[in-house]
């Protein structure tokens, strides 16, 4: 009786995993990385030979084994006991003459080629729809970063990059394609499905805000703006690009197109009620700014521009203890702004390790006590000693 070849279906977005025939392994049921390595390899490249030497190099660095042969070969008899023990056959991987091949007759679908095969497709349809339904099969297969628990091995994060920059771009394509037939409901979940993935790509956030105003969800637009400003600063040091701040504007203007009594307008001006300093974005923060330094011109006052800065010299620049440490210090610092100055004096993050705030009809000594105030209540429940604090005092220039 000829034997049925399984047709197995293979994982490898977000974790591995293979199954087919009613039978199935995982990283976990393998329960060994040095398994799930040599069988994820020979998958990847099942359409050639394999020598024992390629593998050899891929699964031991040098001088991590002293027979890295015979280290191979035991490795493969426990895989292949393992794939008997799950499909009842152990003639999945072939041996040759110095090299091991995965047997032709067994066919295997990977989802990463899928992935692929999709996009390739999509970019030459010229139907609008077709396109969206091959872009939405390879987003949807798109389920995390390509073997993340193998995101060490060379070859493993080479194509982790390739396949991230790759969804990226066909979740942008798909998104400019449902936004010109309209359909925006769809448009903002493939985005934000994209944006849990990676949160740092600013063009993703301005096509789900796009998405929201088409759909007249101004309130949600504006506040994704705000949160995408604060994450782009906390975690890039950025400010927002022009294409973000003009949506945000179209937000402003959007939200404020009909006649209203004046009894609406200022029920909507008045802010909840908070104490302490006016905390508000940076491109509010630029408006008060030149609007107060026309006033302190035309009323002969002074006003001073504060920026208080955190550092952490004693770790090196890419360091992930210092960028935690300086996110902690910082959300310490806004707490600390806040409660420090008064109702109207208005403060804005500049940058990821930056604040500026605005002291209106003040002397340069007393702008001085304020910046020793905040640095006392500072560091008054704060006891981090590799963070500094600095504060620079200019008043407000007119010209």
């Amino acid at each position: 009786m000829e034997q049925r070849n399984p047709m197995l279906e293979v994982q490898m977005f977000g974790g591995f995993s293979i199954a087919g025939d009613g039978a199935a392994l995982n990283e976990e049921s393998i329960r060994s990385e040095m398994m799930t390595k040599l069988f994820i390899y020979i998958l990847c490249h099942r359409q050639k030979e394999i020598t024992v030497q390629e593998l050899a190099e891929v699964l031991w660095e040098e001088d991590e084994s002293d027979n890295p042969a015979g280290a191979l070969k035991n490795l493969m008899y426990r895989l292949r006991t393992l794939i008997k023990k799950t499909w009842g056959r152990n003639d999945f991987i072939l041996t040759g003459r110095g090299a091991y091949i995965w047997n032709q007759d067994i066919p295997v679908s990977l989802d990463i080629e899928t992935f692929e095969k999709s996009i390739k497709q999509a970019g030459k349809h010229k139907d609008p729809v077709c396109r969206i339904g091959l872009y939405n099969e390879a987003v949807t297969l798109y389920k995390g970063e390509f073997l993340p628990k193998f995101a060490s091995e060379y070859w493993v994060a080479s194509q982790a990059a390739y396949y991230h920059t790759t969804y990226l771009g066909a979740v942008k394509s798909l998104a400019i394609l449902l936004e010109s037939e309209g359909r925006y409901s769809e448009m903002a979940s493939s985005v934000n499905k994209a944006i849990q993935i990676d949160n740092l790509d600013e063009s993703l956030h301005c096509c789900f805000i796009r998405a929201l105003m088409a759909q007249d969800n101004y309130k949600q637009a504006l506040e994704h703006y705000q949160t995408t400003e604060k994450t782009l600063y906390d975690y890039l040091g950025v400010t927002p690009s022009e294409e973000l701040r003009a949506l945000y504007e179209t937000i402003i203007k959007k939200t404020h197109r009909h006649e209203r009594d004046i009894t609406a307008v200022q029920s909507e001006l008045m802010e909840d009620r908070t104490n302490g300093a006016f905390l508000c974005e940076y491109g509010a923060f630029q408006r008060i700014y030149r609007l107060q330094a026309r006033q302190g011109e035309r009323m002969g006052i002074s006003i001073f521009l504060l920026l208080a800065t955190i550092s952490a010299d004693d770790f090196p620049q890419k360091d992930e203890i210092r960028k935690e440490m300086i996110r902690d210090a910082m959300v310490h610092l806004e707490d600390v702004l806040r409660s420090s100055l008064r109702s109207g004096d208005p403060v804005a993050q500049y940058s990821s390790t930056q604040y500026v705030a605005l002291l209106p009809t003040c002397q340069y000594e007393t702008a001085k006590m304020v910046a020793g105030r905040i640095e006392k209540s500072f560091w008054g429940n704060y006891k981090n000693t590799h963070i500094r604090l600095r504060f620079d005092l200019d008043e407000l220039h007119y010209e």
